[in-house]
């Protein structure tokens, strides 16, 4: 057999760009800012954890109130990032583990989407919003 018989076995999977669950979280960081006008923010925080791992917390913020809540955690190995796995309130019930793992970029948006449209962040980042708007005073009330 010659090597031009030989069929490529790798997966169609591979891929020359893999976004990262860093880049995925400060995307939605952005993100967070742009629906908001600003109010609310988010901030991306990495730390070293155990070992040789790598964690990054999606914080929330909202400056007006002095307010920050962290809402998720990805933690992968370094300098291996998938497979990774993805902490949230949300993943944490009686049938499963409390953590979603991510075997792919996909995976981690998946995972990442259950959690930032929850009813629990949906009312969370609402309630900022509001409050945040009556504390920071109108053109009008400043007259």
């Amino acid at each position: 057999m010659s090597t031009s018989q030989i069929p490529d076995l790798w997966s169609s999977s591979i891929s020359p760009v893999v976004a990262t669950p860093l880049a995925l979280l400060r995307s939605q960081a952005v993100q967070l800012s742009n629906h908001t006008g600003g109010i609310v923010r988010a901030d991306v925080v990495t730390a070293s954890a155990k070992g040789s791992s790598r964690e990054h917390c999606l914080v929330i913020s909202a400056p007006a109130l002095d307010f920050k809540q962290e809402i998720v955690k990805v933690v992968h190995d370094v300098p291996i990032v998938y497979p990774c796995s993805v902490y949230a309130e949300e993943f944490e019930d009686d049938s499963r583990e409390p953590y979603w793992v991510a075997s792919s970029p996909e995976s981690v948006i998946s995972a990442l989407g259950q959690v930032l449209q929850s009813d629990r962040i949906v009312a969370l980042i609402n309630s900022l919003v509001a409050v945040s708007n009556e504390e920071e005073p109108t053109d009008s009330a400043v007259k």
